[in-house]
């Protein structure tokens, strides 16, 4: 990262050629970008996005399969003072940073060009009112005899 000439690296680069740009590295080390606290006047919309991001779902349910402490999440496209992102709540337990942080490693490379993504628990009022009106994309399956 310190050679402005490198742009990126390349995986497998007989076989798939996976390029990974500085720009996905930069993300990827970055953390998390911001953290905001809605106050009580703030106006926050929600809904299913248009062009659904199944990339990046399947990317976070391929991780939290590993992460025992994940029930379910969801995923919205919230807008929020005339700025739109992913929204992505999760119900989980355990430690929230490592969590987030874990998601956010699978979920920033599959952003486009000027998307973003924002976490919140899902036994938050917002990440409750998402439960309650939209299907989780990931929900862990268990197993056990009845």
């Amino acid at each position: 990262m310190n050679d402005i000439k490198i742009a990126g690296f390349v995986i497998n680069p007989y076989t798939h050629n996976i390029a990974v740009h500085r720009d996905v590295i930069e993300r990827i080390t970055a953390g998390p970008v911001s953290q905001w606290t809605a106050e009580d006047e703030t106006k926050v919309k929600i809904g299913l996005p248009a062009n659904d991001p199944v990339e990046m779902k399947q990317a976070i349910a391929k991780h939290l399969k590993s992460q025992k402490s994940v029930k379910s999440a969801w995923l919205v496209l919230m807008e929020k003072g005339g700025e739109f992102s992913f929204l992505i709540a999760v119900e989980f337990t355990g430690d929230r940073t490592a969590t987030f942080q874990g998601i956010a490693s699978v979920a920033i490379p599959k952003l486009r060009q000027g998307e973003l993504v924002d976490m919140i628990e899902a036994d938050s009022h917002l990440g409750q009112q998402i439960m309650q009106d939209y299907p989780p994309f990931y929900k862990r399956k268990v197993f056990g005899i009845f």
